[in-house]
């Protein structure tokens, strides 16, 4: 578990913006955040348990690539996240391949 971090952003922080790449997978323990259209339209919510940046990590996406338009991650609340270097989510890509695509699916 050394290689996964705390992270925690407050309300209103914006995490990433259109066209952004993930730099590390972050699971949701705690908050609120919303993925929204440039026009400020939410796509999607996302709380405890989500992961964000998965797809991005996975291939040359921007976080936008899981709901298929350009998108901005706003925290809706104090959020804490578990984040996982991109470094350390490739290691586990390669070391666990049939687990990662059955969880992907």
């Amino acid at each position: 578990w050394e290689e996964v971090q705390s992270v925690r952003v407050p309300a209103d922080h914006v995490i990433a913006r259109p066209g952004d790449r993930a730099d590390g997978l972050m699971l949701v323990l705690d908050g609120v955040l919303r993925a929204e259209t440039v026009e400020g339209i939410t796509v999607a919510t996302l709380a405890a348990g989500d992961t964000v940046a998965e797809w991005s990590l996975l291939g040359d996406h921007d976080y936008g690539s899981s709901y298929g338009t350009p998108v901005r991650l706003v925290a809706t609340t104090g959020v804490h996240f578990a984040r996982l270097s991109q470094d350390k989510f490739d290691q586990v890509v390669q070391r666990h391949p049939p687990a990662i695509r059955n969880a992907l699916n």
